[in-house]
């Protein structure tokens, strides 16, 4: 493998990890809003779950839709060193 395969791969890792990051945030963060509604929890962490959970998703999505994007930024193919 060469140094870019790994980079992309590592980009890819990332953006998984923080996509499952973001879900089980999202995830605890509707659990209180339906026990909010329900009248039965006065938690005041559901924000702060929202708030970390939404743009960890959208930036975990967007990294592994333009992975391949940000591994070529990364690694131009007119550059002495990009086959190293």
């Amino acid at each position: 493998m060469k140094a870019k395969d790994i980079f992309g791969l590592i980009v890819r890792v990332l953006a998984l990890i923080l996509v499952l990051y973001a879900i089980w945030n999202l995830s605890f963060a509707i659990a209180m809003t339906v026990r909010l509604l329900a009248g039965t929890s006065h938690d005041s962490y559901m924000g702060a779950y929202y708030t970390f959970g939404v743009p960890a998703l959208i930036i975990g999505l967007l990294l592994l839709r333009f992975a391949r994007h940000v591994v070529k930024f990364s690694y131009p193919t007119g550059k002495d060193d990009s086959e190293a």
